[in-house]
């Protein structure tokens, strides 16, 4: 029989040193059980998580309990949290490198001449997708559901669902809400009513403050100044949602938020070229299949070797690490569940690869490729080696309106990463027919985990109809278990407003049995700023912290342990926070 925490009543992992729910450090360690594996990272539809197998009572630090099939409930919304809100959005700036390319095609962006510029120019457009993915540990609902580009970054947006356990009477309510104002006061803000009971949270950015209310109005509003007037910059260019999860995981967010993403990736394509001449260059062509298609593509290839292939290779991955997207897609691979419930190997994939670079010396060697279809980059290839290992990188993107083929790998020194193949191709009666498969390995090259979807769209001038059906399976331990969700998803787009409907039902092992929850939600998007009302801070009720570190030891009982999360699991344990007034 499983344990469970004292604190929280959390079911707890077989051999877990800390509660994954509330991060209370546990005092024995639990019996071995099999427990449902974590949803992987997909971009198409809403996920279960291993967070689902909650214990039968949860409850709050306001004293709220939350029983029997509504902690189920309760975990299911928190993944929506977790899944669906963050993929609404892209970063303020950020440019699909697909839609760019197309820009290229279309002769918005003139490509070089000098083939030393064409490699440059290639390879900004194509790296650039690494932060728009989006896709470790968040539901992008924008791909999923063709959402447009420009309501990615709404000032209004709200998700109204009810969450319902089959076969029980269970039913919870749930609202999720983001709204900026015109003066850039934004507020991200949580509800949950079941069983006759309701808690609201929320967190709201003011100048540069952020408040936090947890639960209810009846708890001492938190207040937080950020000193840095970068820093208040850095979080004012995100989503609310971001913000405030910018602000609980870094002491200064302007690290994290892409500001030097630009910087860093043009002096790592200096350290690229700078030393070669045009001639250098190797031009070729290539035949590359793209929707059962044959094309045939111009390629260019570098090679180096010594300092300048290890100085390059440090250049990009000090550029991806600088954002959080790219560093969240890059990491794909840390989700599986080997790795994050055995915590089998240290440090993320990035800083595997980092390391290698770092011990580089003169050894290294690198090839460079981007391939072009009519001017257009469609592909790039990057090869580090070193005697003790190596890092390889694969990009093919090929988009024109809704058809598309894109797919990209990635292995690291200890052979983690993984392949994503996302395809959308019109079929019979103007049909979509996609696919997204997602591989992820583990250290050594074994596979961990693979998630499916497939989903049939429908697009008119100003809505979409699609139908979607996601199996994931994991393979940790051997036992391969599965979770399956399907549904149905549709919206209209006026007067910039986006009007969404999502029902459909998502199954998931429990205990050794399968435990299904239905949901209905509407999603609604709009262009115009909205009204946001910050609540009052009263001097001698409120809290104040002066510093991040007297913000964290406020809100967590143990810091470190929420430091040393992938960014998925801090975006879980961020909004549990808001929800339960405990992490």
């Amino acid at each position: 029989m499983g344990k469970y925490c004292k604190e929280c009543g959390t079911l707890l992992k077989p051999g877990a040193k800390f509660c994954h729910v509330c991060g209370k450090t546990l005092a024995q360690t639990p019996q071995p059980q099999e427990q449902p594996r974590q949803y992987a990272p997909q971009q198409y539809a809403p996920r279960s998580t291993h967070l689902m197998a909650t214990a039968p009572r949860m409850k709050s630090r306001t004293g709220l309990f939350i029983a029997g099939g509504a902690a189920v409930l309760l975990v299911t919304a928190l993944a929506l949290v977790l899944f669906v809100w963050p993929g609404l959005y892209h970063k303020a700036g950020k440019e699909d490198a697909a839609t760019a390319a197309n820009g290229v095609a279309a002769g918005i962006v003139e490509m070089p001449k000098d083939s030393r510029e064409i490699v440059r120019v290639s390879a900004a457009l194509l790296l650039d997708e690494l932060r728009a993915q989006d896709a470790s540990g968040l539901w992008n609902m924008g791909a999923a559901f063709g959402i447009p580009q420009e309501m990615m970054d709404s000032p209004q947006a709200v998700v109204d669902a009810r969450l319902t356990a089959e076969d029980q009477e269970d039913e919870m309510n749930y609202r999720q809400s983001s709204t900026v104002a015109e003066d850039g006061t934004a507020a991200y803000e949580l509800t949950l009513s079941g069983s006759g009971e309701t808690m609201a949270s929320g967190a709201y950015f003011q100048g540069d403050d952020m408040f936090i209310r947890l639960q209810d109005a009846t708890q001492p509003l938190l207040r937080y100044t950020l000193s840095d007037p970068q820093d208040v910059d850095a979080i004012n260019a995100l989503p609310p949602m971001e913000r405030y999860l910018a602000c609980l995981s870094e002491a200064h967010p302007k690290e994290q938020a892409g500001l030097a993403w630009e910087e860093r990736m043009a002096l790592a394509m200096d350290s690229l070229t700078a030393t070669l001449a045009e001639e250098d260059v190797e031009q070729g062509t290539q035949e590359r299949s793209i929707l059962g298609q044959t094309h045939l593509v111009d390629t260019y290839t570098i090679s180096l070797s010594g300092p300048a292939a290890g100085e390059t290779m440090r250049g990009l991955l000090s550029a991806w690490e600088s954002e959080r997207a790219a560093r969240r897609f890059l990491n794909m691979a840390d989700n599986a569940d080997a790795i994050l419930e055995e915590d089998i190997v240290p440090g993320t994939t990035l800083e595997n690869m980092a390391a290698l670079a770092e011990d580089s010396a003169g050894q290294a060697t690198m090839t460079f490729v981007v391939s072009l279809l009519e001017e257009r980059p469609v592909g790039l290839a990057l090869q580090f080696s070193l005697p003790e290992g190596s890092i390889a990188l694969e990009m093919n993107l090929w988009q024109d309106e809704y058809e598309k083929e894109n797919r990209i790998s990635l292995r690291a020194p200890d052979g983690r990463g993984f392949d994503m193949q996302d395809l959308s191709q019109i079929g019979t009666g103007g049909v979509y027919d996609q696919e997204l498969l997602q591989t992820l390995y583990l250290p050594g090259g074994a596979e961990g985990a693979i998630n499916r979807m497939t989903a049939q769209s429908t697009y008119g001038d100003n809505s979409l109809s699609t139908t979607f059906q996601n199996e994931y399976l994991d393979m940790y331990s051997g036992k391969g278990t599965a979770i399956m969700a399907e549904g149905t998803y549709s919206h209209t787009v006026a007067n910039g407003q986006l009007n969404g409907n999502a029902s459909g039902k998502t199954s998931f092992p429990v205990d050794g049995e399968t435990q299904t929850v239905l949901y209905d939600a509407t999603v609604l998007l709009s262009d115009q700023p909205g009204v946001v009302r910050v609540p009052e801070f009263l001097e001698g009720s409120g809290v104040f912290a002066q510093n991040y570190t007297e913000l964290t030891s406020l809100l967590m009982e143990d810091y470190e342990e929420f430091a040393e999360m992938s960014d998925a699991k801090k975006g879980l344990g961020a909004n549990l926070l808001l929800m339960m007034g405990e992490m």
